[in-house]
């Protein structure tokens, strides 16, 4: 029994660390996979007629397109009227 248990065991253990080998792309596919990523992508700007994709906020707090989190900076809104309950 114990001679079978041994090498069992190191078939499994090759088996488990060779297997994500096999499962990974090559790179002609991945480079097949972008192209046609890329491809799709202009295809559905063109149909939507999107020229361009406009930038999103800035990291960079001294930025001018900084994103807006000081909430001292955001407009005040007032709940519509049917939202407010009598208590306040």
């Amino acid at each position: 029994m114990n001679t079978f248990i041994k090498p069992a065991i190191i078939i499994s253990l090759s088996l488990l660390v060779t297997s994500p080998v096999f499962a990974q792309a090559s790179q002609q596919d991945r480079e097949r996979i972008n192209q046609l990523t890329q491809e799709d992508h202009k295809l559905m700007m063109d149909k939507l007629g999107i020229e361009s994709i406009r930038r999103g906020p800035s990291g960079n707090p001294q930025a001018p397109d900084a994103a807006n989190t000081d909430e001292a900076k955001v407009q005040p809104y007032f709940l519509p009227d049917p939202l407010v309950f009598n208590n306040g």
